[in-house]
C-alpha cells in the first residue's frame, strides 16, 4: 500500500464503459484542481469495462503522471469497485466522484477544504437535482429513510459526492464487512462529518448504470447489514400479538365464566389469528437474526480482484 497522504486531494472516479466521456472528466478535474493550488492525484478504477474504456485510460497515464488507473479483473460494482482503489489513494482527502460530471468539479475543492478543517466526512447535498423524479429522486428518499435509521444520522443525501479523511480511509480498509458501500461504512465509523451544497447538473456524457430495482436492493442490503437490529420492530410486533392474544384468550375465559356460556366465534377466531400473526413474526425475526449475523461473517475483499496498476513512471 502507498504511503498515505504524499497530495493534498486524491479524486477517485469509479468507470464502467465511460469512453465517451473520460477525457472531458480528466480535462475538467485537472482544470479545477491546478487552479485551486492544492496538489492532487486523479484515480480512475476500470470496473471491467468493454467497451475501450481501459485503452483510454492507458493513455490518459501516460501523459499525466497525476492519473493512475486500477484495473479490476472483472466487474464487482461501482462501491467496491471505488473500496479496491482506496488503497491506492494517497491524499489528505479523497473524494469519490462520478466520471458523468453531473456534480461540477467546482465543488472540489470546496469539500476538501472542509476535510482540512478536521471532518471525516464531507458529504455534498444536491441543489436542482436534475435527475428523473421516478427513477431517481423517490428511490433515493425512500433509501435515504432506510439508511438514516440504520446508522442512527440524520444525512439529506446518501447518493452526492463525498470527501473522506486519510485517517477515514485507513478505518475503512481495516472493516470487515460483507457488503461494501463506502458511505455507510463511513457513517458506521465516524460522526465527525458535515454537508454542504453542491450544484448538481443533468448528466454530461453515457447513462446510468443505476436502475430503480438495484437502487432499493443496495438501500435495503444497508439497512439489514448496518442497522443493530434490523429486525427489532418484527420482533416487536410479534411479542404484542402474542400478549394481546393472550390477554383476549383470559377475557374470554372470563366472560364465558361469569356472564354468558355464549360467545361470537368471530372473536375466537381473531384471537387465534392473533396467536398465529405473533407465532409468525417472532420466529421470523428470529431467523432474520440468525441469517444477518451469519451473513456479517462472510467477507469478500474487492481488492483481491485488483489485476493492475497503472501510472507513469
Amino acid at each position: 500500500m502507498p504511503e498515505i497522504s504524499t497530495v493534498d486531494i486524491s479524486i477517485l472516479v469509479p468507470v464502467f464503459n465511460e469512453i465517451d466521456g473520460i477525457d472531458r472528466c480528466h480535462r475538467e478535474i485537472s482544470a479545477v484542481l491546478q487552479e485551486s493550488g492544492h496538489s492532487f492525484e486523479i484515480v480512475f478504477v476500470d470496473d471491467g469495462s468493454t467497451d475501450g474504456s481501459v485503452d483510454r485510460l492507458r493513455a490518459i497515464t501516460q501523459t499525466d503522471p497525476r492519473a493512475i488507473l486500477v484495473k479490476l479483473l472483472y466487474n464487482v460494482g461501482q462501491q467496491r469497485a471505488m473500496y479496491a482503489a482506496l488503497e491506492y489513494c494517497c491524499g489528505r482527502a479523497v473524494i469519490t466522484y462520478d466520471s458523468d460530471l453531473q456534480f461540477h468539479p467546482q465543488c472540489l475543492p470546496t469539500l476538501a477544504a472542509k476535510v482540512f478543517e478536521g471532518y471525516d466526512i464531507v458529504g455534498g447535498v444536491r441543489t436542482e437535482r436534475k435527475d428523473a423524479l421516478l427513477a431517481n429522486r423517490i428511490p433515493s428518499w425512500i433509501g435515504r429513510k432506510l439508511i438514516n435509521s440504520a446508522l442512527r444520522v440524520d444525512q439529506r443525501d446518501f447518493g452526492a459526492v463525498k470527501a473522506y479523511s486519510s485517517r477515514l480511509v485507513k478505518l475503512l480498509l481495516a472493516v470487515n464487512t460483507p457488503l461494501v458501500v463506502i458511505p455507510a461504512m463511513a457513517y458506521s465509523l465516524t460522526r465527525r462529518a458535515i454537508e454542504i451544497p453542491v450544484h448538481h447538473q443533468a448528466r454530461q456524457t453515457g447513462v446510468s448504470k443505476w436502475s430503480v430495482l438495484t437502487r432499493i436492493e443496495t438501500y435495503l442490503d444497508i439497512y439489514t447489514l448496518y442497522a443493530r437490529r434490523p429486525f427489532a420492530w418484527m420482533m416487536v410486533s410479534g411479542i404484542a400479538c402474542l400478549g394481546l392474544s393472550v390477554l383476549m384468550a383470559f377475557g374470554i375465559f372470563l366472560y364465558r365464566l361469569f356472564v354468558s356460556d355464549h360467545f361470537s366465534g368471530l372473536i375466537i377466531f381473531f384471537d387465534v389469528f392473533l396467536f398465529a400473526t405473533g407465532i409468525y413474526f417472532f420466529s421470523l425475526s428470529l431467523i432474520g437474526e440468525f441469517v444477518v449475523r451469519n451473513l456479517r461473517g462472510n467477507r469478500f475483499d474487492p481488492r483481491q480482484v485488483v489485476e493492475e496498476v497503472v501510472r507513469r513512471a
